[in-house]
């Protein structure tokens, strides 16, 4: 509850926010870059839970709840595994050649995101968010 506490004090009425967990809907590359693509107006919100997972109020604030895998992640595997996965989608968006398969847009977007994570481990220590371009 505490962890839900903390991070709902970072949230934004406006924000569009992705929670990652094991529970949630799974994306190809391409069709991530899509649902991505539709958002380039938006400003997401991406949240990691701690080592407990999330707590069901964030997960309720969630727009999606996205799955990487039904396995177990650290979260500097994740963390890595969400930015090249972003950085993919852009590339897949914007036609540059880094996945194998582009899809035919020349579309120069480039939505606005934060990547909030938070360690369990520290309750009271809120320099483990990382946030991007906000």
């Amino acid at each position: 509850k505490k962890e839900a506490e903390i991070i709902s004090k970072h949230l934004h009425k406006d924000d569009f926010i992705i929670a990652l967990d094991e529970t949630g809907k799974q994306f190809t590359s391409v069709k991530f870059s899509s649902y991505f693509d539709k958002l380039s107006s938006k400003n997401i919100v991406f949240i990691i839970g701690g080592v407990y997972g999330l707590d069901t109020e964030i997960k309720k604030k969630a727009n999606l709840i996205l799955s990487f895998s039904k396995f177990t992640f650290t979260h500097q595997m994740i963390r890595f595994l969400l930015i090249e996965q972003i950085y993919r989608a852009f590339t897949i968006i914007n036609n540059k050649k880094y996945h194998y398969r582009s899809k035919n847009s020349n579309k120069q977007t480039q939505p606005e995101f934060l990547c909030l994570t938070y360690h369990q481990d520290s309750l009271s220590n809120f320099d483990n968010i990382n946030m991007l371009n906000r």
